[in-house]
């Protein structure tokens, strides 16, 4: 039976997320992988048909994800032979060209992210489409492990729970009840340390809530695979939301770094 992981990670901004993401999928590098990445979703069939190397592939992901930690990643994906792939709706490499099937791709996702964009559930309707396009790529690769590297609010289990803003029914929730395809979430924390924001500005974060899962972790990475361990704890969105609902209920496992570092911009 085809299995899907997703990796996620609370913050995007993190040198150690993306490492730890690579030396995962490096110690399965004798398996049937398809990577899914949070990134331009035509822009991402054209460089992998292409044939890119690992740095040109960056053009299509968000301006935070275009560093060497993720470069050298995508190079180790790209050795390796998995097929990857982007799910997300946004375009985000401007000056790629593009023809044939790949131009009509590249010009239904140009109007279905205008469409999203203008509604008010867009961030619904956005992880609807990263949804749909994973359910693709298990219905191409059956044989495959699909492995999707996104943030921890689009690989929650109970999503769709959490308050306020929070709230998200994520692509997780959405390839079980509108897919049925069942998968496992592993979320990555940090209890202190230093990332970047999405425009690349450094920020310092360190959480102190008592009852937050981040503060289990002291001088060694922990790797929780029962979060039943964990009680009623809950996590931290972005490193200073707190959440409402336990991780127990919205992940499978979590890995918890004692600190963070700032990952390396490229270009």
């Amino acid at each position: 039976m085809q299995r899907v992981t997703f990796l996620g990670e609370s913050i995007h901004g993190v040198a150690e997320f993306t490492d730890y993401k690579r030396r995962w999928l490096e110690t399965r590098r004798a398996e049937a992988l398809a990577v899914v990445f949070e990134a331009d979703h035509a822009g991402m069939m054209r460089s992998r048909q292409s044939g890119e190397p690992a740095e040109a592939v960056l053009a299509n992901f968000p301006k935070i994800h275009r560093t060497r930690e993720m470069r050298d990643m995508l190079a180790l994906v790209i050795e390796s032979g998995f097929p990857f792939f982007g799910a997300d709706v946004v375009v985000r490499n401007k000056e790629a060209r593009f023809s044939g099937d790949l131009a009509v791709m590249h010009d239904r996702q140009i109007t279905r992210q205008g469409e999203i964009y203008e509604r008010e559930d867009w961030a619904e309707q956005r992880d609807a489409y990263m949804a749909g396009v994973t359910a693709q790529v298990c219905a191409d690769f059956p044989d495959h492990h699909v492995v999707g590297l996104f943030h921890n609010m689009h690989i929650k289990k109970a999503g769709s729970q959490e308050f306020h803003h929070l709230r998200l029914t994520s692509v997780a929730e959405r390839l079980a009840k509108s897919h049925g395809i069942a998968s496992h979430s592993i979320a990555l924390f940090a209890r202190a340390g230093e990332a970047l924001d999405n425009d690349l500005t450094p920020f310092a974060f360190k959480i102190l809530d008592q009852e937050a899962v981040e503060l289990l972790a002291n001088d060694d990475l922990l790797h929780v695979t029962d979060l039943a361990e964990c009680g009623e704890r809950t996590a931290f969105h972005h490193a200073f939301e707190k959440e409402n609902l336990p991780i127990a209920r919205q992940y499978d496992e979590c890995v918890i770094f004692p600190r963070a570092a700032r990952p390396i911009p490229l270009g």
